[in-house]
């Protein structure tokens, strides 16, 4: 089964205002950035970037 991904108009302009803020906004910014650019360039896991919790599941701090 294909999985589709998608972005509203106005995300990279969100993404942008993140990044701006600094400290841990802007961390958080990055690592999207990375999971974008995995996910358009066809990476089979693209999610193997993010943080693990204790129970195993991927999250982006917030």
């Amino acid at each position: 089964m294909a999985i589709t991904y998608q972005r509203l108009k106005d995300f990279n302009r969100q993404l942008v205002a993140l990044h701006a803020r600094g400290g841990r906004p802007q961390k958080v910014a990055n690592r999207l950035k990375v999971l974008i650019y995995d996910i358009e360039h066809g990476s089979e896991l693209p999610f193997r970037t993010l943080s693990v919790t204790n129970n195993g599941e991927s999250r982006i701090d917030h």
